[in-house]
């Protein structure tokens, strides 16, 4: 979801292409819903058009402020057609302490299915439904369990 915020679309675009490229990795179905004023609009629709060649991005604009944060996330949500999903926004930057592969790999370990990242100390975890704690690494880690 971005809001009025072209310069952060463009960070979290180019993090994804290098993390991509870094990591010899492919994001799916990349969708950015955005609800900013018109000049705005046409700035992020020139910042996706800049990277629609090296990723897959379904970019859907609505009219100014008409969804909010939830709303535009939930619609968001329902263009997600694959296994994993990542829901950020624009201000979110794909770095080393993303640990993407790690913790898909901790997610099919555990069996779990929902999931968010939150940054605990230096790197990012995985969480779902019930909690119970987990170690990953030198931390425990409260997830919740199916």
């Amino acid at each position: 979801k971005t809001f009025i915020r072209p310069q952060c679309l463009d960070n979290l675009l180019n993090s994804i292409k290098e993390y991509q490229e870094k990591h010899n990795i492919h994001f799916q179905n990349i969708v950015i819903i955005d609800d900013s004023d018109e000049k705005h609009t046409s700035l992020n629709t020139k910042v996706v058009e800049k990277y629609c060649n090296f990723l897959d991005i379904n970019y859907k604009s609505f009219p100014f402020n008409s969804l909010g944060l939830s709303k535009g996330r939930n619609i968001g949500i329902k263009e997600i057609h694959s296994k994993y999903f990542i829901l950020c926004d624009d201000d979110f930057i794909f770095d080393e302490k993303c640990m993407l592969l790690d913790n898909i790999n901790l997610l099919e370990e555990k069996n779990m299915t929902n999931w968010r990242f939150f940054e605990l100390g230096t790197f990012f975890a995985v969480i779902e439904a019930k909690f119970k704690t987990i170690k990953y690494g030198n931390n425990k880690i409260k997830i919740r369990k199916p």
